[in-house]
């Protein structure tokens, strides 16, 4: 089984940048074939945001990267190399 992340805006089309897509469709794959789908929220990274998580240490990227962590794959259509590294550490 793997696990597909595509940022998306809409559910239907690949957002052309990571950082700024609304949400994550999610593939689950077995011998080929899709077996589920699944549309999550993706945080996202403001300069006005004063969140919680904010207040804690844990920068917005860290957070869109954790949500997909259970992923292998992650399609986009760009994003910058902080977002870039962390999906490396994070093992996709």
């Amino acid at each position: 089984m793997i696990k597909v992340s595509i940022a998306t805006d809409d559910g239907t089309t690949i957002s052309q940048h990571f950082g700024q897509a609304l949400y994550f469709n999610i593939y689950t794959l077995e011998n080929g074939s899709v077996i589920s789908v699944e549309m999550r929220d993706k945080a996202h990274h403001s300069h006005n945001d004063h969140s919680h998580e904010q207040d804690q240490g844990i920068h917005p990227g860290q957070l869109m990267i954790e949500s997909i962590s259970d992923c292998q794959v992650l399609i986009c259509g760009g994003m910058g190399m902080p977002a870039y590294n962390r999906a490396l550490n994070a093992g996709m």
